[in-house]
């Protein structure tokens, strides 16, 4: 009877351990950033938003220009999350921007949570 009990215990374990191990994404819940796919409309039109809201905070009269976004993970919250590495340009020199956007499409809600801008 124990050999049979502690068999049992595991083989449920190895199952245990072995579909944990096949899931799609073990941090894919709400909470985790996972990676998105850059070329996606959610993510660009996320990106195309923050270099906006960039050059509406900046000011100045040689605006960023959106190039492409390099890296993007999205985080499900209350709406999403945005983690955008993006690259553009201002009068033809290259510029980097990191930034967040938070997005709740059932309230129409964009907003620059976060933004760094490094200038090579």
């Amino acid at each position: 009877m124990k050999t049979i009990i502690l068999s049992m215990a595991l083989v449920l374990g190895l199952v245990s351990c072995g579909t944990a191990n096949n899931s799609s994404d073990l941090n894919s819940g709400t909470g985790s950033y996972i990676n998105a796919d850059i070329n996606s409309a959610e993510i660009l039109e996320a990106a195309e938003f923050a270099v906006a809201k960039v050059n509406e905070e900046k000011g100045s009269r040689y605006p960023f220009t959106f190039v492409k976004v390099i890296s993007a993970e999205k985080q499900l919250v209350a709406g999403m999350n945005y983690k955008l590495k993006i690259k553009m340009e201002q009068n033809s020199y290259p510029a980097y921007l990191e930034a967040v956007v938070f997005s709740q499409a059932w309230t129409n809600t964009m907003e620059l949570k976060f933004h760094v801008i490094a200038l090579p």
